[in-house]
């Protein structure tokens, strides 16, 4: 299996993510940013502006716009060395320098199996250079500096190469070896996955009463795999498990409810950020080329009745292109925003008698016919469609639903290969000045969107994003007000999701991953109270 190496496995359970506590990136979300420090994000959104140098111990952008990044490797990190692990006596805890950086940025940029070389082609030709033993140069083209801002600071873990040399690669577990704050050193399909303590972990506490103490804190810690739902909210229940986060395990229902059950549990409400998945459309033929067709489909939505249906009225309901995000706030376009235009307003407005007429205005005065191609093994989504063709058919409507396999789903859509209608999903908030959801040739632009207001927006943003964040935020929401009016995809809810945490757990405050995708990495700053934990049975 290749879920140990990132080249082979990228993003998933926590089984895939073993190299976010083993391995170290260039750099990664700012501990002192989050709760234990200023505040300014609760970590469960990436911003850079909130990231800090990790192997990178000083870094120059100033070339960004050019494709140009420079960086320099701290000194004194050495690989960690597991005596019961050969592929860690291998490279014997030697320092890790900037030919190690440069081996791990090629491989995940040229190797086809890697999801960055198959995600961001315009990157597979950079040149990654070491001119000295403490110095990385990246250079690209000025059209993929956006891309390679955040992939080669926040997507790369960096590994040894003599392992990858002697082993071909690292999927066998047995074979991970890095220079973070863990060592995997067990894994039980389907089960669990075991890390120890790093002993000689570089990195100190920056922040709080532990602040200059070596990191991490704990001396081993256990991820359990549960994929049942029950179970795991039961371990959490029973004390098994320390965390439990995340909207499949904890949704609007389950989370008020396990809170009431466990008096004295630590939670912290989040979501309403983005489902993540929206109705696209091919906006590039017809009908859905006309802006009159796809406003008619807004107002023969009842967002509310959906709304209230599916997630008890609790939901967000302008999702796309972004949803509502703490880190992204100033970008962000919500309905009760008193810059929202009455004519978005009256888009997400029930209103079948207005539907009907664009309809006539459009050509189609007896309606049309199309289909939505979705996963069909998600049942909620299952009930959304099955409401949309519901509501959809009282404007002439004729709405075929296909839900298909997940794989077949995956299929069609990575392949761009559907004629109407599909559940896709869109860019991550990362993404939000790249305007990745409504604009290029990829996945995550699941209705065609090709718009020269957009794409001049997301040039003076992206030129934005390192210098003045802020008036980018502000473009962006501008732009919204345009970009809803078009109603190229239509948003499906999201409601709140919960994360909760046991009482001894210390120095965690709800946040998902302190970074771009770091998952569990929070982990390194935590503790346990032990005597607390003891003195509740545990």
């Amino acid at each position: 299996m290749g879920d140990f190496d990132e080249v082979y496995g990228f993003f998933g359970p926590p089984e895939l993510n073993t190299m976010q506590l083993t391995n170290e990136e260039l750099m990664v979300g700012d501990w002192t940013k989050g709760p234990a420090g200023t505040g300014d994000t609760t970590w469960s959104a990436f911003r850079v502006q909130f990231d800090t140098g990790q192997i990178a111990q000083s870094w120059d952008f100033s070339q960004l716009p050019q494709g140009v990044m420079t960086f320099t490797v701290r000194q004194g990190i050495h690989w960690a060395l597991n005596p019961n692990s050969d592929a860690s006596k291998l490279v014997g805890g030697r320092e890790l320098t900037a030919d190690d950086v440069v081996f791990s940025l090629k491989q995940a940029f040229t190797n086809p199996r890697s999801y960055l070389y198959n995600a961001y082609p315009g990157l597979r030709t950079a040149s990654i250079t070491a001119p000295d033993k403490w110095t990385v140069s990246f250079e690209t083209t000025p059209d993929q500096a956006a891309n390679a801002e955040l992939r080669v600071v926040e997507c790369v873990h960096v590994v040894p190469p003599e392992v990858v040399q002697k082993y071909g690669n690292m999927i066998d577990w047995h074979n991970s070896v890095g220079s973070g704050p863990f060592m995997l050193t067990d894994f039980v399909d389907s089960s669990s996955v075991t890390f120890v303590k790093n002993p000689n972990y570089w990195a100190k506490d920056p922040i709080g009463p532990g602040k200059g103490n070596q990191i991490p804190y704990v001396d081993s810690l256990n991820a359990l795999i549960i994929p049942d739902l029950s179970t795991r909210q039961a371990a959490m229940r029973t004390g098994r498990i320390d965390v439990l986060n995340g909207p499949s395990a904890l949704n609007w229902e389950d989370g008020p409810a396990m809170i009431k059950q466990m008096p004295g549990v630590q939670y912290l409400e989040g979501g309403r950020s983005g489902s993540m998945f929206v109705t696209g459309m091919r906006t590039d033929k017809a009908p859905f080329s006309d802006i009159r067709v796809r406003q008619a489909l807004f107002m023969a939505t009842d967002f509310n009745a959906i709304n209230k249906a599916l997630y008890g009225g609790d939901a967000l309901t302008v999702t796309w292109p972004i949803g509502y995000w703490v880190e992204y706030k100033n970008a962000y376009l919500g309905l009760d925003d008193p810059a929202t235009p009455a004519s978005v307003k009256q888009l997400y407005t029930y209103n079948p008698d207005q539907s009907k007429q664009l309809l006539a205005q459009a050509g189609l005065p007896n309606g049309f016919k199309t289909s939505i191609i979705y996963n069909g093994a998600d049942s909620t989504v299952g009930d959304y469609y099955a409401a949309l063709k519901d509501q959809w058919s009282k404007v002439g409507i004729d709405l075929t639903l296909q839900p298909t396999e997940y794989a077949v789903w995956t299929s069609i859509y990575r392949a761009r290969s559907y004629d109407q209608m599909i559940q896709g999903s869109y860019a991550p908030i990362s993404a939000i000045y790249q305007c990745g959801s409504m604009s290029g040739n990829t996945l995550t632009n699941a209705s065609y969107v090709n718009d020269a207001q957009v794409n001049t927006a997301s040039t003076q943003m992206q030129a934005l994003s390192l210098t003045d964040p802020a008036q980018a935020d502000g473009i962006y929401k501008n732009l919204m007000k345009y970009v809803l009016a078009q109603a190229w995809a239509i948003p499906y809810p999201s409601s709140a999701s919960y994360t909760l945490w046991q009482p001894w757990l210390k120095n965690y405050y709800g946040s998902f991953s302190v970074g771009y995708m770091d998952g569990p990495n929070w982990a390194q700053w935590a503790w346990i109270d032990q005597p607390l934990k003891k003195s509740m049975g545990h």
